[in-house]
């Protein structure tokens, strides 16, 4: 954990980097690269310690399908297990995915004033692309057109593109399908992997602590090569341009009002269209998850 074993002052303020050692601001003690307790400053006048248990308190943590995943807590007993909580069916799709093989080009955080939920929601749904979206994806899109296929907890949802239209009435062994579809992986409770024709997109929904509204939406695109030219450069940046339209000029306007409408208890149930089956699928879940919070669904 990114905490002193000494008054709890943060070690890195950085996102991301590379250092042999990790020295705190406050008081100067010292941590190795593998999170052991190297020095105290001035440790003749602090006392006698036994450094060999202050090292910085470990989260389980595991490597899969080129992700780092970890849990949030360093509590006795907490344990990982990346593969039993995707399930085979999601665990092998993603393997086939090959992430491992891919480079983050871009990567942003935001914070919102709205319930993590409410975006989660937002993702599941083919059904508004044609209005919500009118500026951005919605002519490369059929509207409410979609497979959905649950994956235990989680699911997978293919997009048709307008493009796929040139291919009807051919052979689908004799054609590339895939440049034609968008596949959408979702990983109960909060996170999206949507596999475009030439690159993935990566989204978290991340519940602000201690408030109902608040959400850090974690944005990522991955490709499989590193944009070692201007070309690829201006490829890769008009796709996170697209990418932020949709979400901050489109989908967050839309939620944002979705968020206040819905705080008002008097305007009575909501509905989900049987078109709308993954949104169905994720409340499905959450009610069984918090009804068994030992197995989470």
């Amino acid at each position: 954990m990114n905490t002193c074993r000494h008054r709890g002052a943060r070690l890195v303020n950085e996102d991301s980097g590379n250092r042999r050692f990790f020295s705190c601001r406050y008081h100067g003690w010292s941590y190795g690269g593998d999170g052991s307790l190297r020095a105290i400053a001035d440790g003749s006048t602090f006392g006698e310690m036994d450094t060999t248990c202050l090292g910085l308190k470990e989260v389980p943590a595991e490597e899969r399908h080129g992700f780092v995943w970890a849990v949030d807590s360093a509590a006795p007993g907490r344990k990982i297990d990346v593969g039993e909580w995707l399930g085979p069916d999601l665990d092998a799709s993603l393997g086939a995915m090959e992430m491992d093989r891919y480079h983050c080009h871009r990567a942003g955080d935001f914070d919102l004033e709205i319930n993590w939920k409410v975006l989660m929601d937002a993702f599941l749904d083919g059904y508004h692309i044609a209005y919500a979206h009118t500026g951005t994806v919605a002519p490369y899109f059929h509207n409410n057109a979609q497979t959905w296929q649950p994956m235990g907890r989680h699911g997978r949802m293919v997009s048709a593109r307008r493009s796929i239209d040139t291919i009807r009435g051919e052979d689908p062994a004799t054609v590339d399908v895939n440049r034609h579809l968008t596949v959408a992986h979702f990983l109960m409770p909060n996170m999206s992997v949507l596999r475009q024709p030439d690159h993935l997109e990566v989204l978290n929904f991340v519940p602000a602590p201690q408030t109902a509204v608040g959400t850090r939406m974690q944005m990522r695109i991955l490709t499989r090569e590193p944009a070692t030219t201007d070309e690829l450069t201006a490829r890769w940046e008009k796709n996170w341009t697209i990418l932020q339209a949709v979400l901050q000029d489109e989908n967050i306007v839309v939620n944002e009002g979705l968020q206040k409408a819905v705080s008002n208890t008097d305007i009575g149930p909501l509905f989900f269209g049987r078109n709308e089956i993954a949104n169905q699928h994720f409340h499905r879940w959450m009610a069984a998850a918090l009804a068994d919070p030992r197995h989470w669904g």
